[in-house]
């Protein structure tokens, strides 16, 4: 699939800098099993992108939302076992423990930050917060994200420095999605309240 610049021809350098920095990024990961391949990056004119392959279920979380339908008459897309759900946790806990080799914390391990191919494999992407991370200063790393709150460690609700446990945290919550099907996490609680009910 192709990931564009958001911005084209009214992108200042710096937007574009940052485009390309992801695309080098990206590039510099190398290649993993679990992580999407990247295929070419579009740079001589606009609009920039990104070709990666193509995985035939897109999102994780979509692909949940349908396992949930009632197929009747229809091949069913998937086959949501207690293996199924290990093979695909152990897949994205491969390309987390990649990550974190290399020194990189996500900060974005959620259902729909997960990739699914034909073979129902799946590829961790989502990797923008990782990239703003590394090229930002530490005073930048807290930037709100309402809709993340509720996959986020207690430390990053705290606005503390993030760890490779904090992504540890988000996959936890991330099989909870699995096992459910989709169901949002913590659905009782309000988003900013999450914190009066975490233990530092």
């Amino acid at each position: 699939f192709l990931y564009f610049s958001p911005h084209t021809e009214s992108a200042s350098a710096r937007e574009r800098q940052s485009f390309l920095g992801f695309a080098h990024f990206l590039s510099e990961l190398g290649p993993h099993p679990s992580l999407p391949k990247l295929l070419g990056v579009v740079t001589v004119q606009t609009p920039l992108m990104i070709a990666l392959e193509e995985l035939e279920h897109r999102d994780l979380l979509s692909f949940l939302w349908r396992c949930r339908q009632d197929h009747t008459g229809q091949e069913a897309p998937c086959d949501m076992t207690e293996k199924r759900i290990f093979t695909m946790g152990t897949q994205i806990g491969s390309a987390l423990e990649y990550l974190h080799s290399k020194n990189y914390i996500t900060g974005n391990v959620k259902a729909r930050s997960v990739l699914v191919g034909r073979d129902l494999s799946v590829k961790l992407w989502g990797l923008g917060p990782a990239y703003r991370r590394k090229t930002s200063t530490a005073s930048t790393e807290y930037v709100e994200d309402m809709e993340m709150r509720k996959w986020q460690a207690p430390e990053a609700l705290a606005r503390q420095p993030l760890q490779q446990s904090s992504d540890i945290w988000s996959f936890g919550i991330l099989l909870y999605e699995m096992v459910t099907l989709g169901e949002p996490p913590f659905p009782n609680i309000i988003a900013s309240e999450l914190l009066n009910y975490a233990v530092l």
